[in-house]
């Protein structure tokens, strides 16, 4: 209409254009900014008024112009926190809730540690004593005593106990060996920081979130169906991914197979404890009465898969200023990044709840390749075979992928 501000075009309402599809979510509105603004309003003075930069018309809208960009900006936020598919943080967090989805937050590693005195006697140690790791930064994770450790017959055993993380997370994981008291301990002799008990779990990401809450409105969990068990594991603090074979001898038996957050095989202890959350014994010694969590009738046997050595070999080609030593640390790198990608598919079945987790030789080539000073990468093997590694993943077997050894040739 003559004498109105028109700032919408056709397409952005629509016609038959997919103007918001997902992950474009708002994009349209990109385009309007200060410049784009300014001259659109321009375009509906008169001709015969002057509008040339430093006009009093002009001047006028330039304001306006910025501020309307600033709307602009703040309608494309809004609409991208309306849907799940583009809404992060606490936007996410509450789309979710409509679900009856919370996102999980970060937990707490435990882990066992061994205290002797200097004679190597198992030491008394008092619940609430204070170690810590040993860093070269002398940045050290704090553990505290929490609890006496319990062998799998219930029996405690003398000058072990179970640590508990002062710092949520995945980071109380990752160390091994000696401990340095903080809290001073009389007869202390040594300190040894061993198994991971309870894995500790990082806050859970937008990404990750994201995929739980679009996998809760495809498959709906119900009556003990597999859905109803991820969702089951999915809950339990330490539990990372996990996979699951229903009926895998006979009617009534599921066997779960379970990783820890970083992807990792898990303790024995615990398999024991995830157990005794599902399908704990009855005084019989028998399973599928309904005493965990696990449907009645249900016998559940948890498992970890073992973890399988990648090793690679190839022969490269290097540009006249690359040397086999300067590229080493960064090929074994890529390497790990690939394998670290592979294991984070392995709890993913198909629509037949079929596990597969293979490593390509086409993209650890692609992987090499990106490393700065390799031109060409030719015979590469995994594990003594070249092409592709299948890893087949069973009820009789399972296993995830680990980096061996890298040893890389000139050619």
């Amino acid at each position: 209409m003559q004498g109105n501000i028109h700032l919408w075009k056709e397409k952005d309402l629509g016609g038959g254009e997919d103007w918001m599809s997902a992950g474009t979510i708002g994009n349209f509105l990109e385009e309007y900014t200060y410049e784009y603004l300014k001259e659109s309003i321009l375009e509906h003075v008169p001709d015969d008024i002057d509008k040339r930069e430093g006009s009093i018309i002009f001047d006028a809208i330039m304001p306006a112009a910025y501020e309307l960009s600033f709307y602009y900006y703040r309608l494309r936020m809004v609409l991208q926190q309306t849907y799940a598919e583009t809404a992060v943080g606490e936007f996410l967090d509450l789309r979710a809730a409509e679900q009856g989805l919370t996102r999980y937050l970060d937990t707490a590693a435990v882990r066992r540690g061994d205290f002797s005195t200097s004679k190597g006697e198992p030491l008394k140690v008092e619940m609430g004593t204070r170690f810590s790791t040993i860093s070269e930064t002398g940045e050290g994770i704090v553990y505290s005593v929490s609890q006496p450790y319990v062998d799998k017959q219930g029996e405690e055993v003398k000058g072990a106990y179970l640590l508990t993380c002062e710092e949520k997370g995945s980071k109380g994981n990752e160390y091994l060996g000696d401990l340095l008291p903080v809290t001073y301990v009389t007869g202390l002799g040594s300190g040894v920081m061993s198994t991971v008990i309870v894995p500790g779990r990082d806050v859970e990401s937008d990404q990750d979130f994201r995929e739980r809450y679009f996998e809760s409105l495809h498959f709906r969990p119900f009556g003990g169906n597999i859905a109803q068990y991820r969702l089951y594991l999915q809950e339990i603090p330490g539990v990372g991914d996990q996979q699951i074979y229903p009926a895998f001898r006979g009617a009534g038996t599921v066997l779960v197979s379970i990783v820890d957050p970083q992807y990792q095989p898990v303790s024995e202890e615990f398999i024991r404890s995830v157990q005794s959350q599902l399908d704990p014994e009855n005084l019989e010694g028998d399973r599928g009465d309904g005493l965990g969590i696990a449907p009645i009738g249900h016998k559940v046997t948890v498992v970890t898969p073992e973890a399988l050595e990648i090793n690679i070999h190839c022969k490269v080609q290097l540009t006249s200023d690359t040397t086999l030593e300067t590229v080493r640390k960064e090929v074994e790198k890529v390497c790990r990044q690939y394998i670290e990608e592979v294991r984070h598919s392995w709890g993913e079945g198909d629509d037949y709840n079929r596990y597969r987790c293979d490593l390509y030789q086409a993209k650890v080539v692609a992987s090499i390749l990106r490393v700065s000073g390799i031109v060409n990468v030719r015979d590469v093997e995994m594990n003594g075979e070249k092409g592709d590694l299948s890893i087949p993943q069973t009820p009789g077997r399972q296993s995830i992928p680990i980096l061996g050894e890298v040893r890389i040739d000139e050619h």
